[in-house]
């Protein structure tokens, strides 16, 4: 992957499925649908996660901080 790609966002911009149903496209149509972390150059495509896996992740983190029992393995460096 080239240097700083990693995390970027991955978008839908909406504009195939804007133009298949003869609607005029808006940038309102484009969604975030991941964040990009690889990029097999010898297969020609992007390796993402998919935004609804981060934002359930950070929704779990965010409640488990929020009550108190998010824990720091014994094993982690200091």
């Amino acid at each position: 992957m080239p240097p700083g790609l990693s995390g970027s966002t991955v978008w839908n911009t909406g504009y195939v499925e804007a133009t298949m149903n003869g609607w005029q496209w808006t940038p309102e149509l484009a969604r975030v649908t991941g964040v990009l972390w690889g990029w097999p150059s010898n297969f020609g495509c992007i390796v993402a996660t998919r935004a609804e896996y981060l934002r359930s992740f950070l929704l779990d983190v965010a409640a488990t901080f929020n009550t108190g029992t998010l824990t720091v393995p014994t094993n982690s460096p200091k």
